[in-house]
């Protein structure tokens, strides 16, 4: 008929239903391209000045069970004596982590035990590791596991914030064959501190500071919203970061889809288990 228009929802009552949708994802598929540049640090004492990330997978979360997950990585980067790549793919179950490295290249390399010949390893996930950093994978610093409790605790975090701010409206676009809302948003600078801190705490890691909430204010971010189960679709997000050594130019892609559905993770085959100390042998810190 002419003469008739869809009516324009609301873009703050479609980012209400999306965050409802976000609190309660129970799986997905995700693929995440993110580049540094900045002083990232050193490897094996090369300083980075710039990374690429390709993280690509499937997450799914079990009422009342440790989340399992697949990751194929992609990482490759540059240093002062010269290219470094690596590359592996990580399974997580309940009983166990596997993971492998597919590419390992580093200038300086020191001698590895665990080599890039695609061969399998797999470490337990004891009461041990999920609570103690210092016991899993080896690392000293790295966060716990994200334990079945503590998702709840996030995902309560998520629903009751408003994590975006829609700053402008962009023509309906189509991605992956569905039809998307896309916006411009900007970083609630009320809820986003709250949700962080809550989290933060809720992992054990340090609250967000200062700087670092001032810097999100300032980042620049598009979503795409799937029209008729209000899930996201697609995050791009960029901007500038403080570091430890200086600030930190980022740009992010990431892509969500097959919310929802049951997936299919399964522990590899002829795999060779490590534990936590023989792991920290294997590996230098790097």
């Amino acid at each position: 008929m002419s003469g008739c228009s869809v009516p324009t929802p609301d873009p703050a009552k479609v980012l209400t239903k999306t965050t409802f949708s976000l609190a309660n994802l129970s799986g997905f598929n995700y693929h995440l391209d993110l580049d540094l540049v900045g002083s990232l640090g050193n490897s094996l004492a090369t300083p980075i000045k710039h990374a690429h990330f390709q993280l690509a997978g499937t997450s799914e979360d079990k009422p009342q069970a440790v989340p399992q997950f697949t990751l194929d990585a992609n990482i490759t980067a540059d240093s002062a004596t010269g290219p470094i790549q690596l590359a592996g793919n990580v399974i997580g179950l309940a009983d166990y982590t596997y993971f492998r490295l597919t590419n390992l290249k580093f200038p300086t390399l020191s001698p590895i035990a665990v080599s890039a010949n695609s061969h399998w390893y797999k470490i337990q996930s004891t009461p041990d590791t999920l609570v103690d950093p210092g016991k899993r994978l080896g690392a000293s610093t790295s966060p716990p596991l994200v334990t079945a409790q503590q998702i709840v605790d996030i995902r309560k975090a998520v629903a009751d914030e408003s994590l975006f701010q829609v700053t402008q409206t962009f023509p309906d676009t189509t991605l992956a064959g569905h039809r998307n809302y896309h916006y411009q948003v900007a970083l609630n600078p009320e809820d986003l501190p709250r949700m962080a801190a809550v989290i933060a705490k809720d992992l054990n890691l340090s609250a967000p500071t200062a700087a670092q909430i001032s810097a999100w204010e300032k980042y620049s971010a598009e979503i795409w919203i799937d029209k008729s189960t209000y899930n996201l679709t697609q995050l791009k997000i960029s901007g500038t970061s403080p570091g430890k050594a200086g600030n930190i130019v980022f740009a992010a892609l990431l892509n969500l889809d097959h919310p929802n559905q049951p997936a299919k993770i399964s522990a590899p085959t002829n795999t060779e288990e490590l534990s936590p100390a023989s792991l920290r042998s294997l590996l230098p810190t790097f």
